[in-house]
């Protein structure tokens, strides 16, 4: 019995001791807190910067959003303008198509038109070719026309030059003519009036009238 007690009081620890594992204990225990808390404020740091990024995501998600809105409208623009495209061609295809309905009847017409001239033309070839002798006969008459007329010209051409030398040769006679005329009725003014008297009636007249045409000198 005693050395059980003995045995007993050799395994107990003592106070310090106990104080001491304690303390570390706690310590322990403190720094697991710790280490959780720090763990925990890693998390929260991180969850912050999930939430940040998010928040980042979310404004860029917006801002695609805001693109694709404006990429939507855009889209339904181009689709108001291409329809409204597409009723003008719409439009100007019904017009076209009236103006080749048109063109199709025009050019029916001048297809009519042009075989009842192909007709008209075969059926004028016999009066064309009596056009053409009838042609070619009055050519002939005409060349001989010039021809005549080329030898009129020559003939009045020669007719013109014995003409003006028969003018050189009358206005000759005419100087000649007057110059004696002038010497008659310069002699005549040296003639008396006795003398004149006894001359003819009719040849006193003459060279009075040749004194006053050559002379100026009236009686």
């Amino acid at each position: 019995m005693a050395m059980k007690n003995l045995n007993r009081n050799k395994n107990q620890a003592q106070p310090p001791q106990i104080q001491y594992h304690n303390w570390a204990r706690q310590a322990e225990e403190l720094e697991s807190r710790r280490k959780q808390v720090d763990d925990l404020f890693k998390d929260l740091i991180q969850a912050d910067e999930e939430i940040k990024n998010k928040k980042h995501e979310l404004l860029q998600a917006d801002e695609e959003i805001e693109r694709q809105k404006q990429a939507v409208e855009q889209v339904h623009l181009q689709l108001t303008q291409a329809d409204e495209e597409i009723t003008r061609q719409k439009q100007a295809f019904e017009e076209a198509s009236l103006k080749l309905k048109e063109q199709h009847h025009h050019n029916q017409q001048l297809l009519q038109r042009l075989k009842t001239a192909i007709q008209s033309r075969n059926s004028m070839r016999g009066r064309l070719g009596n056009i053409v002798r009838q042609h070619n006969r009055v050519l002939q008459q005409v060349n001989q026309l010039m021809d005549r007329y080329k030898t009129a010209m020559q003939n009045l051409k020669t007719t013109t030059e014995q003409l003006g030398k028969a003018y050189q040769k009358i206005h000759a006679v005419e100087a000649e003519y007057d110059q004696d005329m002038t010497e008659i009725a310069r002699a005549y003014q040296d003639v008396s009036f006795e003398q004149r008297a006894q001359l003819p009636e009719q040849l006193r007249q003459i060279l009075e009238k040749i004194e006053q045409d050559y002379t100026g000198i009236e009686q």
